[in-house]
C-alpha cells in the first residue's frame, strides 16, 4: 500500500466552539488587552488567541474584544 500524501488527507473537521471554549477564548483575548503594554506577556497570550482565531474566525468576529484586537493589528481581519 502506498503512503498517504498530504493532498489525499481529509481536511480537519470543522466544529463549533462550545460555550465553555468560547468563554475561554474571550477571556484570553481580554487578558491580551490587559497586558498590551507588556510585549512578552502579550505574546504568550496571543499565541493561543491567534490559534483560536484561525480556526473559529466566523464565530469570534462579532465578539467586541476580538474586534478590538483586529483594530489594533494583533489579528488579521
Amino acid at each position: 500500500m502506498a503512503p498517504v500524501t498530504t493532498a489525499e488527507k481529509k481536511p480537519p473537521m470543522k466544529h463549533k466552539l462550545t460555550p465553555r471554549a468560547l468563554a475561554m477564548a474571550v477571556a484570553s483575548a481580554k487578558t491580551a488587552l490587559q497586558v498590551w503594554d507588556h510585549p512578552e506577556k502579550r505574546e504568550l497570550v496571543m499565541e493561543y488567541v491567534r490559534w483560536v482565531w484561525e480556526r473559529h474566525k466566523d464565530e469570534l468576529k462579532n465578539e467586541p474584544v476580538f474586534q478590538e484586537l483586529v483594530r489594533r493589528g494583533a489579528l488579521p481581519p
